[in-house]
């Protein structure tokens, strides 16, 4: 009795929870069974002249209606009776539908409920999914257990000693573990150190080591290390670690690589590869474990990509180079959607959750547009050529050129103007180069890729800040910013995606083009999912979407 009141409240809870997120999404599929039968409803009688209204005639081009027995329910539309049919769930029902769905996968992981929901559901969405993780007690014990262990594992496999002996604190952390690989009885499983004498003692076989040069510390961090090591398997699975090629531990995650002897090296390995005296001229850098790896791939036929943005509601858009139109689909390629313009857009920036604003080269124009309606809201006309766009703090940021026959870089400005009134507040002078893509900061300050291979920073008046190039990093392009404080940049030519600190502090290469999009000669678009963490490039008609996990 007390287990069934347990579940019907955490039902309750569910579904009181996901009609929240579903209320505040605008575009949401996540409907009352009152809403479900009203439109079953609509849709299945003889409509009258007041019913033939737009949102009419968008249900009969998205949903069609299946006589199960007596009940009849919405499923997507099929373009022939031999498609999959998905069905569209009621929000009451969405608990039990989850629920079955998360026992089944085994308590599995968000994508991997996702990617059994779709088999049968066109609706079940990653809030849906997500939500119910949140609740499930099994999970996040789970989660926690794994959290704690991970942060633990990076800091003692980590070349950084702070790191190591920070770890030390928990060192309770791996003493104890089962006979399955989790943890043993203290007494049994512990290394005993003598921190007089620098020694320890395995608990195996009784072996005494002993190190005239170590501390007690290092015997610690050590026996951490041998302690730990079960669990790098579970680190691999979890975040794709790149391991050494040098030592005969295959699991030991790898910080270093050699350019010259193409090796990823642990940190042993990197110590003696630097002090071999046959490979002198080698220079070994640090590197990131963790890469990205390819999660999905799509394409848009007939399109050619001019720029794309994500909305928080992981709603792609893309904007076409070769009609006038924006696209709007989800990361997987699904739902697509077009939304048809007056002018070929060329560059975007997201305003709000609905809506983005379009430059339209050179037809001197920025307009805004609400990618859930299709309808244009506003239109600004400006006296030069628009190109790249951003948007801060209820202004528009656009680069524009001005029009005359003889024009230098000098002659590119941004001009910032107010999004409700579209009143031009200033112009900001760009000095000795033409910005290519931009963003604006919540710090005032502005970003540009510059195809003379640089990552440009400014203030407000134009004024530089800082400059970021590498020799890999040629033909910058695409920029976005991340969750985490950072920019992503996609660079044409040399193939890759870089991250650069807003604060030019830091810059690194997180992954190569796959062969898929590497050959495609278009310019490469970049955003990032804020969501999941993913990131997507897109090129040509060519989408690749990254993911750490």
């Amino acid at each position: 009795m007390a287990q069934a009141q347990m579940l019907l409240g955490l039902e309750q809870t569910y579904a009181q929870k996901l009609l929240q997120i579903a209320e505040e999404k605008t575009k949401c599929k996540i409907w009352t069974r009152n809403k479900y039968n009203d439109i079953v409803n609509l849709m299945t009688k003889e409509p009258s002249k007041e019913d033939k209204t737009p949102a009419y005639y968008y249900l009969l081009t998205k949903y069609e209606i299946l006589q199960c027995g007596d009940i009849q329910k919405i499923i997507r539309k099929r373009s022939s009776s031999d498609d999959d049919i998905k069905y569209y769930a009621c929000l009451e029902d969405m608990y039990n539908i989850v629920y079955k769905i998360h026992i089944a996968t085994g308590h599995g992981g968000r994508d991997k409920m996702i990617k059994e929901a779709n088999r049968k559901y066109a609706n079940v969405s990653t809030e849906a999914v997500e939500l119910f993780k949140e609740l499930c007690e099994e999970c996040q014990l789970k989660k926690r257990k794994i959290a704690n262990e991970f942060s633990v594992i990076s800091a003692v496999l980590s070349p950084d000693i702070e790191s190591k002996e920070k770890a030390l604190k928990d060192f309770e952390l791996y003493i104890k573990r089962t006979e399955t690989g989790v943890f043993k009885d203290e007494e049994t499983q512990i290394a005993k150190v003598d921190h007089s004498k620098s020694q320890i003692l395995c608990p195996h076989c009784s072996v005494l080591f002993k190190c005239q040069h170590c501390t007690s510390k290092d015997i610690q961090i050590a026996s951490l290390e041998k302690e730990i090591s079960y669990l790098r398997p579970r680190m691999r699975k979890q975040e794709s670690l790149m391991c050494c090629q040098c030592c005969a531990d295959k699991e030991k995650p790898a910080f270093y690589e050699c350019k010259e002897c193409d090796k990823y090296m642990c940190e042993q390995c990197n110590v003696k590869h630097n002090t071999d005296p046959a490979l002198v001229d080698h220079r070994s850098k640090y590197i990131d474990p963790l890469k990205y790896k390819v999660k999905d791939t799509f394409q848009i036929r007939g399109i050619k990509i001019r720029d794309m943005k994500m909305l928080n509601d992981e709603l792609l858009v893309v904007a076409d180079g070769k009609e006038n139109k924006l696209i709007t689909c989800r990361i997987d390629g699904r739902d697509l959607m077009e939304i048809m313009l007056p002018m070929k857009p060329f560059r975007m920036a997201v305003t709000d959750e609905n809506t983005v604003a379009v430059s339209f080269g050179s037809n001197m124009k920025v307009g805004l547009i609400n990618v859930t309606s299709g309808e244009s809201t506003k239109e600004f006309k400006l006296n030069s050529s628009c190109f790249a766009i951003a948007y801060n703090n209820m202004e528009i940021f656009v680069s524009c050129q001005e029009k005359t026959e003889d024009i230098s870089d000098s002659e590119h400005t941004v001009h910032v103007i107010n999004i409700h009134t579209g009143e031009l507040h200033y112009k900001i002078t760009l000095s000795n180069f033409t910005p290519e893509n931009m963003l604006v900061g919540t710090d005032a300050r502005m970003f540009f890729t510059y195809y003379g291979n640089k990552c440009i920073c400014t203030d407000m008046t134009g004024r530089n800040i800082f400059d970021i190039s590498a020799k890999n990093m040629i033909g910058p392009w695409g920029i976005a910013f991340d969750n985490n404080d950072g920019m992503l940049i996609v660079c044409n030519k040399s193939k890759n995606v870089h991250r650069i600190s807003t604060d030019g502090g830091e810059k690194k290469v997180l992954f190569s083009f796959p062969a898929y999009i590497k050959t495609t000669r278009s310019s490469a678009y970049i955003c990032h999912d804020n969501i999941t963490g993913s990131i997507i490039i897109g090129r040509g008609y060519k989408f690749a979407v990254f993911t750490r996990t």
